[in-house]
């Protein structure tokens, strides 16, 4: 099983994320085939010299291989993460959504496995309207969006992962995100 690991992040936060995501998946037997792709941000490059947060990661993040149509199609399972922006997605990744336009039609992603995951500033910055929005998208597009499973030991919403970050998005992700993660992703493997 292909599992493809898409997001964008600009403060390092969601990028922290899907690497946390990518070791529990890599550590599942079975998950032998696991990769992980950022969403193309031009903004980013004028923003680092202005924000030393952004800059701590930026070159870390910016070689990660980008996303394309490509990646999806050939994934089973997909796992798609963004900041949190006024209770949506960054622009950026709806940009590489809406990309993926011409698979609604065709139907080329439907049945494939779909899991979503942000970060937000605190927990009124509408992180589950976010989640929701990628869920929306999945259903849309005839994937199976999975939920966070109710029983975890650190409780997240069900419609993905969550790391609150920070007003001033300085919190990285801490061992409850960590454990949460993998927990869950266990959990939805099966193993």
């Amino acid at each position: 099983m292909k599992t493809s690991i898409i997001f964008h992040s600009v403060s390092g936060n969601t990028y922290l994320c899907a690497r946390e995501i990518y070791k529990a998946v890599a550590s599942c037997s079975g998950a032998e085939n696991v990769d992980i792709y950022r969403v193309e941000d031009r903004k980013i490059d004028y923003l680092k010299n202005d924000y030393p947060i952004i800059a701590e990661l930026y070159d870390e993040i910016n070689s990660v291989k980008l996303a394309s149509n490509s990646v999806l199609l050939e994934s089973d399972f997909i796992i798609m993460g963004s900041p949190t922006y006024f209770g949506n997605v960054s622009s950026q990744l709806k940009d590489f959504l809406d990309d993926t336009a011409v698979f609604w039609e065709s139907a080329d992603l439907f049945g494939k496995k779909f899991l979503s995951f942000t970060t937000a500033g605190n927990s009124q910055g509408g992180a589950d309207i976010c989640l929701k929005t990628l869920n929306n998208y999945a259903s849309h597009m005839g994937m199976i969006p999975y939920s966070v499973p109710s029983n975890l030991e650190i409780k997240m919403p069900a419609y993905g992962l969550v790391h609150f970050t920070g007003t001033l998005s300085d919190q990285r992700p801490c061992e409850d995100f960590k454990r949460a993660t993998n927990e869950c992703i266990k959990k939805l493997l099966h193993i």
